[in-house]
């Protein structure tokens, strides 16, 4: 029984840290992405913190189930929660433009009437748009603290946000978050298939964030998004530059983690786009530009390619040389929507 019982404990902890980061990455895309500045999974203030650069920061405290319908905690995690978003808006000095309770539950506050509220794949209320019943369960929480804060000012900058986030099943426990990332990054012009494939990697770095120190800019998550959106599986180029069958067998067997990290180096990348954006200037067709570019520069690359793999020489050395180039390139203009779509 004892060991059965830790394994529960260990499931939900390890549900309710992925419940955490995934809500930061869907509240993240759910801002004016233009005006974000920063944000941190498992701040020092709050679970969830996003800064801005005209507007004072959301604080978001998380709270999950496994079983969402179940009532056994519900209370509980709703005292808990507000009064952890109290003490970080008295920690904070009042500096703050909103302070979210973010959960799964299906019914975060039990009040015996209005149990239909929070139904739907997302609620997000006001404290002001909460019947008078559910209104007195959170007022019964701010009477009991005595922390002194402005709690009007608490209230009129207080929501409850419910998505709908449970199940084994990855495609449906993630329906949500994945629609809400997939849906904001074509709004700013990234092809869809290529934000499906982003956002996995986002997940990832999410939950890494969570373990680290250091806040996440939207300068970092704009490197991130533009890196990830880069299609490492394209066999265009091997066309366009009519590569020998072996190198392109050598290129996709040997060379293939050395294409995907070097079209990841932001450096590089910014490097290539810098030199593409002013040789596009003088190009009297726009048709083969990128053909054209990468035939007349890519002798300027193979040193910075070499020092990755000095053994690697002659025409395979040119052609894994233009497929980096070309995968870059390829990507320019996802690179240049994201940068506007960030403010970056």
């Amino acid at each position: 029984m004892t060991t059965l019982h830790k394994n529960t404990n260990a499931t939900s902890s390890a549900f309710g840290w992925d419940f955490q980061y995934n809500l930061a990455l869907y509240l993240v895309m759910d801002q004016e992405l233009t005006q974000l500045e920063k944000f941190k999974v498992e701040g020092q203030t709050e679970d969830i913190e996003i800064y801005f650069r005209n507007k004072e920061p959301i604080y978001i405290q998380a709270k999950a189930q496994e079983n969402p319908y179940s009532r056994n905690t519900t209370t509980q995690h709703l005292s808990n929660a507000i009064n952890s978003l109290i003490n970080a808006v008295y920690n904070v000095n009042e500096k703050f433009s909103e302070v979210i309770y973010g959960t799964n539950i299906e019914v975060p506050i039990r009040a015996n009437r209005y149990p239909d509220l929070f139904q739907g794949l997302r609620v997000n209320l006001k404290y002001d748009e909460l019947p008078d019943t559910h209104k007195k369960k959170l007022d019964l929480i701010f009477d009991k603290t005595t922390v002194p804060i402005d709690f009007e000012k608490l209230k009129q900058n207080m929501r409850i946000l419910k998505i709908t986030f449970h199940g084994s099943d990855d495609e449906t426990r993630y329906r949500l978050i994945r629609e809400k990332v997939i849906n904001r990054l074509n709004e700013i012009g990234l092809q869809r298939y290529k934000a499906v494939k982003v956002f996995s990697y986002l997940q990832n770095e999410f939950k890494n964030n969570a373990s680290q120190r250091i806040d996440l800019s939207i300068e970092k998550l704009g490197e991130l998004i533009i890196l990830y959106s880069i299609n490492a599986e394209d066999n265009t180029v091997y066309e366009v530059f009519d590569i020998p069958q072996f190198n392109e067998t050598s290129l996709k067997t040997d060379f293939s983690e050395l294409i995907l990290n070097k079209s990841l180096d932001f450096e590089f990348v910014t490097s290539v786009i810098t030199e593409f954006n002013k040789f596009s200037l003088t190009s009297s067709t726009r048709r083969d530009t990128v053909k054209n570019f990468i035939n007349e520069n890519y002798g300027k690359y193979r040193e910075d390619i070499l020092n990755l793999h000095d053994d690697i020489c002659g025409s395979l050395l040119d052609d894994l040389t233009k497929v980096i180039l070309f995968q870059i390139l390829s990507s320019h203009s996802d690179i240049n929507s994201v940068r506007t779509g960030l403010n970056i």
